[in-house]
């Protein structure tokens, strides 16, 4: 395993929480202004989502931050969510390498989000599609985790515990970090949304809304 992967698991523990999104409300970390989010590694900025009940989660450490927009209000909107990495110089040069870069992109996931964020909120969260994405501002990997009982505010009522959430990511670099932006499939209008059958138009909306949320994010130079 790359220093880079050991490190994030130093930080796992403080940032896991975020990963089903059900901790408390606490200050956040980055800084909000003008409508902006800052990510506290001083390494992109975002428009927040412009929901009624706007939530903002964030946790950091020195080389790893995320950060989840929640609406809590009545009709909650999709959980969004994005984790970033520093680089060091060994998983940099791995990652500007298109020869390496599938496999890294693949083993964050694999290595690092299941086993230290997914599955510490939920240890039966799978990975139910992946995919690579060709587009003009870079590659792309797409995939798609079923986490059980993690929904970050749909519940079963007949159960008495949250859904499941079905959350399409995002995994990519730039500029020296590694980052995952996570959109929740699973809303109120489409709660019976099944993780082992998706169908393309699920899979291609859950792209799009990824690529929105990429598309607004800025990168400090």
């Amino acid at each position: 395993m790359t220093r880079y992967l050991t490190v994030c698991y130093a930080s796992a523990l403080l940032l896991s929480a975020l990963a089903g999104c059900t901790t408390a409300m606490s200050p956040t970390s980055g800084r909000v202004a003008d409508g902006v989010y800052y990510s506290p590694l001083n390494n992109f900025s975002i428009p927040v989502p412009n929901w009624r009940a706007l939530a903002i989660q964030d946790r950091q450490d020195r080389d790893f931050a995320i950060v989840a927009f929640l609406d809590r209000g009545d009709m909650p909107a999709s959980l969004q969510s994005i984790a970033s990495m520093r680089l060091p110089p060994d998983a940099q040069a791995a990652f500007d390498d298109p020869s390496k870069r599938d496999a890294e992109y693949r083993r964050f996931l694999t290595g690092f989000a299941m086993p230290a964020l997914f599955q510490r909120v939920s240890p039966q969260t799978t990975i139910a599609h992946e995919e690579f994405l060709d587009q003009p501002d870079g590659r792309f990997f797409f995939a798609v985790v079923d986490i059980p009982e993690g929904h970050s505010s749909l519940l079963d009522a007949k159960a008495g515990k949250q859904m499941s959430s079905v959350s399409g990511l995002l995994i990519f670099h730039h500029k020296g970090f590694v980052y995952m932006v996570r959109s929740e499939m699973r809303t109120l209008f489409n709660v019976n949304l099944n993780a082992s059958s998706l169908s393309p138009a699920d899979l291609e909306s859950a792209r799009k809304s990824l690529l929105r949320i990429r598309g607004a994010m800025k990168f400090t130079d």
